[in-house]
């Protein structure tokens, strides 16, 4: 179980700092006297950190369930 909650610990960090970055760029804009548009230009770099950690997070969520129940799965009858 700690190696669940080390992960989860871990991602939600991760996605933390994504919303962290994007307020930072967002506090910045608008600083200057710009817009929201300066979000909208760099969306495309937060949704590929977004999705490059969804995709880690995923790999590593499934690499820890139990071997017992991947062994049960793989099986062919």
């Amino acid at each position: 179980m700690t190696d669940r909650k080390a992960i989860l610990r871990r991602f939600s960090l991760a996605y933390l700092s994504i919303v962290a970055m994007m307020a930072f760029v967002l506090m910045v804009s608008l600083k200057r006297g710009s817009d929201w548009k300066v979000l909208l230009v760099g969306m495309p770099l937060f949704v590929i950190f977004f999705v490059g950690v969804t995709y880690q997070f995923v790999k590593e969520w499934r690499q820890i369930r139990p071997r017992s129940k991947a062994g049960k799965n793989n099986e062919v009858s």
